[in-house]
């Protein structure tokens, strides 16, 4: 396929996902802009969905083996196409569109990759973007709403989800081959995710640090062991004058999220767990074989005036698909953490960025909704697409 056509389709596709983060995270802070984004969010949706599709048969045909992860993906599409019959609640168009985001966005950037002229590197310039406009976005609806009801500033710190739109970039920016600004963004992310007050999001963010501090500077034994040991001292030095002098009373409010992890049970989820097992034993074997359908689990937690997903993608799956999708989903799992060992083994460059993804979809899915709602999941899912291709590319040589 010639350059030109290759450069627009991905300019296209990065302009579509770019206005779908930005009026997505618009929509959910309406309150701050004054106005609301409407059906653009669902629009984009629908055209990135249009334009993978159309794109993958133009390019699947010229595929000459099927990588198990791209196998794995087209089963579960396909099986998401048979669930999303079994809700009523919804029409069947939204059920699809929401079901299948991520899917054709891996398999799109799958075969965007295995072109000549296309590699994951071009790519990651999309999600840079995206990093910093929904940052942009987070310190803007942060800082309003915090200025708006600043009595209430424990309720309202912890409600900010749109700080996963920047997280989710992580893998992306671990890309950058600048290592001045890798860092500076990293921080960025890092900083954001601490006023978030968001739990799960800390401990991604500490742990990601971790791993790439360890990898990168403690390990890296190409630096002279001063610097080896400085990095990470002025990384703690820094974070703690960050958190000590700078968010004032939030510090204090972060650290207590974490010490009332043993009196709000997670903010409820053993509540929330507890109601989808419950409904769960008692429904009928060929429900707990194929699901309930796509998104039960918060019609169950409605019946209890709980509006919440199950919170647990290991939960929502087996209830929603099924134990059929959870056998699918642990396959998930299973080849993610093959091919980190691959990568590790290889002293691929991608093995950390690959890391911190997994990392991040680990512990999402232990304690929310990662794959249910396919808005900032999708950043994940065409890192993995992106580097399927481009092993692929290495392998069996330029497709189409």
């Amino acid at each position: 396929m010639h350059l030109r056509l290759t450069s627009f389709i991905l300019y296209l596709f990065s302009f579509l996902l770019i206005v779908f983060t930005i009026s997505y995270i618009i929509s959910l802070g309406s309150d701050v802009f004054g106005f609301d984004t409407g059906s653009i969010p669902n629009g984009t949706t629908t055209l990135l969905e249009f334009l993978g599709i159309l794109y993958i048969f133009i390019k699947l045909k010229t595929i000459q083996k099927i990588p198990y992860l791209l196998a794995w993906v087209i089963v579960w599409f396909f099986w998401m196409c048979f669930n999303s019959l079994l809700t009523t609640d919804l029409p069947l168009y939204i059920h699809l569109r929401e079901t299948l985001f991520w899917p054709i966005l891996f398999m799109f950037s799958f075969c965007l990759c295995t072109s000549k002229e296309m590699n994951i590197s071009r790519l990651k310039y999309c999600f840079i973007l995206i990093m910093l406009v929904s940052t942009v976005l987070f310190f803007k609806i942060s800082t309003a709403r915090t200025a708006m009801i600043i009595s209430n500033l424990e309720g309202y710190i912890a409600s900010v989800n749109y700080i996963y739109f920047p997280l989710l970039t992580l893998p992306w920016i671990f890309l950058v081959k600048k290592e001045a600004i890798r860092n500076f963004l990293l921080f960025v992310i890092f900083l954001a995710t601490i006023i978030s007050a968001k739990r799960s999001a800390i401990l991604i963010c500490i742990l990601t640090a971790i791993v790439y501090i360890w990898f990168n500077y403690i390990k890296n034994k190409k630096l002279h062991a001063i610097i080896r040991i400085a990095i990470p001292i002025i990384f703690i030095v820094c974070i703690y004058f960050f958190i000590s002098n700078v968010m004032n009373s939030r510090s204090e409010y972060v650290f207590s999220r974490f010490s009332s992890i043993s009196e709000d049970k997670g903010s409820g989820r053993d509540i929330v767990w507890r109601n989808v097992l419950d409904t769960y034993s008692k429904s009928p074997v060929l429900e707990k074989i194929i699901g309930h359908g796509h998104n039960s689990a918060i019609i169950v937690n409605r019946g209890h005036n709980i509006d919440l997903s199950a919170h647990n993608d290991f939960l929502e799956v087996l209830f929603d698909y099924g134990i059929i999708g959870l056998i699918l989903y642990l396959l998930l799992h299973i080849y993610l953490i093959k091919r980190l060992f691959f990568l590790k083994r290889n002293k691929s460059e991608l093995f950390l960025p690959y890391l911190a993804s997994y990392i991040t979809m680990f512990i999402m899915s232990m304690v929310s909704h990662l794959i249910l709602y396919p808005t900032y999941f999708t950043f994940l899912a065409t890192f993995w697409g992106a580097v399927e291709g481009q092993l692929y590319k290495k392998r069996f040589g330029v497709s189409g």
